[in-house]
């Protein structure tokens, strides 16, 4: 497991914000943060997809996710800030190498590899969020 990635100050203010939430309506990150997951094919259900088509589908598709939903943003950013991993499954790639795909793996991939997502999109898309504003200044 990874340690947590330095954010930019945008992405603390999203996941300061789904913080919030979470103690204001009780939601709770990990389930959904994994139903994120889930729609976007990364589950122990779909492994012969993921190993038949390649994960990078899987990439573009939650990369899509998070960009038209703003809690999808926070559960994403949440899970590659916290020191915490939710194992999925085991995926073998074309050289029969076994990949152990958790949360965090997933998440971490796609926040580094800027082919999907860029930093600069990430934090433009924070900006959006509801009650930004209002955490930006404090």
């Amino acid at each position: 497991m990874t340690h947590p990635i330095e954010l930019p100050i945008e992405a603390q203010i999203a996941i300061t914000i789904l913080r919030r939430n979470e103690r204001m309506t009780g939601i709770d990150p990990e389930l959904l943060l994994l139903q994120m997951l889930k729609k976007a094919g990364f589950h122990s259900d779909n492994i012969k997809q993921l190993e038949n088509k390649g994960l990078t589908i899987h990439f573009k598709k939650l990369a899509q996710l998070i960009k038209n939903n703003s809690l999808y943003l926070q559960l994403f950013l949440y899970c590659i800030n916290i020191n915490k991993s939710t194992f999925i499954t085991n995926y073998t790639t074309q050289n029969n190498t076994i990949i152990k795909l958790s949360d965090n793996s997933i998440c971490t991939e796609l926040y580094n590899n800027k082919k999907y997502l860029t930093h600069n999109v990430i934090k433009r898309l924070c900006k959006k969020i509801p009650l930004y504003n209002l955490y930006k200044n404090t």
